[in-house]
Order: structure tokens, then sequence, then C-alpha cells
């Protein structure tokens, strides 16, 4: 746990504290700019950089997607229900924040820390299938547009474009420079949107802390029961069963901000079931050993 919290946690905290930090500094800044660069640039390339050097079996990967359909399918079910029984109206920012989890920048290392190189290759995996239901489904929950006009929504972002692309290219070698600046500016993606959450926190309303718990109560819910059902009617066993379970219940997926601001959305909502998620997970990786 002690490596968990040093090598995984406290980086995520860092650029957190830095976004917060020049929040607070800079009272007029807004994320917008950050959120429209990660969405069109850095996230398609990190996804491309990620799908082109994947080694996955047909079999593992068609076992991994069906996961990773039951777990988000379950999860949707569970927050739709909240919402009738509780809130009587929709909420997108809060379904999407709530359904989809941190399964790149949190559960990788995660899983590798915990059950070595073949919980690496599965967590990649997953993650990787995860940003393909992430830019489909995530967005059509939180879109404005409505109908088939919602359906088409996804269609414009580049990522799913970069992920095909990525298969496709499996195998063909750049430049080494091009192929370093590609993985280079993925990577980046993942700091500028911890500190654009951090941002968003600065400025977030005391009031909407309730919605940030209540969110963060979701996601653990729906990924325990998501997971325990895809590894129930699956039939896993092993690392995979273990990398399903946990990566199913990581905490909201940061890339959860950037698609709400750019779709559509209280984005500080999201921001807070991110930030308080990210915080309780700890706790929550003891209770589920």
């Amino acid at each position: 746990m002690s490596e968990l919290i040093l090598n995984v946690l406290l980086p995520i905290y860092a650029f957190l504290v830095v976004g917060f930090i020049i929040g607070k500094i800079k009272k007029d800044l807004t994320t917008d700019t950050i959120s429209y660069l990660v969405l069109y640039l850095f996230a398609p390339l990190l996804v491309f950089s990620s799908f082109k050097s994947l080694l996955l079996e047909g079999k593992d990967f068609l076992v991994l997607f069906l996961s990773v359909f039951i777990v988000v399918c379950v999860g949707i079910l569970i927050v739709v229900l909240f919402e009738v029984l509780f809130l009587k109206k929709r909420e997108p920012a809060l379904e999407i924040s709530s359904v989809f989890m941190n399964s790149g920048y949190l559960g990788i290392p995660f899983c590798t820390l915990k059950f070595g190189e073949k919980g690496l290759y599965y967590a990649t995996a997953y993650m990787v299938i995860t940003a393909l239901l992430h830019f489909s489904i995530g967005i059509f929950l939180v879109s404005k547009e409505k109908g088939t006009k919602a359906l088409i929504e996804p269609l414009k972002v580049p990522l799913l474009y970069f992920a095909v692309l990525g298969f496709a290219l499996k195998g063909f070698s750049f430049p080494k420079g091009l192929e370093y600046m590609i993985q280079l500016a993925g990577k980046s993606a993942i700091p500028l949107m911890l500190v654009s959450v951090g941002i968003s926190l600065s400025k977030i309303d005391l009031k909407l802390a309730g919605s940030g718990l209540i969110g963060t109560a979701l996601r653990f819910s729906t990924g325990v029961a998501g997971g325990s059902i895809a590894v129930f009617l699956l039939g896993l066993e092993g690392t995979l069963k273990n990398v399903v379970f946990y990566q199913s219940v990581m905490p909201s997926a940061i890339l959860n901000y950037v698609i709400v601001e750019r779709f559509g959305g209280n984005a500080k909502v999201s921001a807070g079931v991110i930030f308080f998620s990210t915080i309780l997970f700890p706790l929550m990786a003891i209770l589920i050993q």
C-alpha cells in the first residue's frame, strides 16, 4: 500500500494541488483551452500509442471487451435507478463520473504493483477498451444533442479514429524522433488533465461537495457490482479475474471532467467526484482486499 501511495497517488495529488494553487492565484483562468487540447490532440495521441504497442491475443481481447461492457452497462443501470428514485432528474455529469473509472493512470500501476507483468498486460488492455467505450457511450451520456445527433456526437472526436489507426499500424515503425514525440505528447495528457481538474476544484462551490461524495459512493458501488457480475458471468479466474475486478473499482476517470466540460453538464460535479473518489480510493482498496 505504501508503494501505491508513494508512486501512484502522490503524483496525482501533486498535480491536483498545483492546479488548485494556479486557480486560486489566477482567478480569471478557465480550463476550456486545456480541455480542448487534451480532447482533440493529446488524449488521441495517448490512445494511438497504447493501441499501437498493445500485445493482445484475440480471445483475451474479446473476454476483456465483454468484461468492460458489462461493467459499464451495470454502472449505467445503477446510476439511472438512483436518479429515478432519489434525484427525480438526470445529472449527466454524475452519470459519466460514476460509471467510467481511472483504469489508466491509476489502474495500470496499481495492477502492475499487485499482480506483476501479467497484471500489466491485462490492465493495459482493459484501459484501451475502456477508452473506446468512454469516447462513445460516455460522450453519448453527456451530449446536449438528442436522438441521432447524440449518436453522431462521439464520431466527431478524433480519439476513436486514432485508436483504429493505432491498431492498423501495429508493427510499423516510425522514425525514432517522431515515435518519441508522439509518445511524449500522449503522456502529457495526464498531467494536463490533472492540472485542469485542480483549477476547477479551486472554484468549486462547497455545496457541490455532497454531489462529489454521492458520485464517489456510486463509482465504488457500481464498480464492485459490475466487476463481480462480469467475473461471474464470464467465469474469469486467476490474474484476469483480479485485474477485471480491481480495474472496475478504480476512482472516477480524470477524463470525465474534460468530456463533461466539452459536451455538456456540470463540470464542477465531475471534478468533485474525481477528487473525493481519488482521495478515498486507498480506503476502498483496503476494504476489497
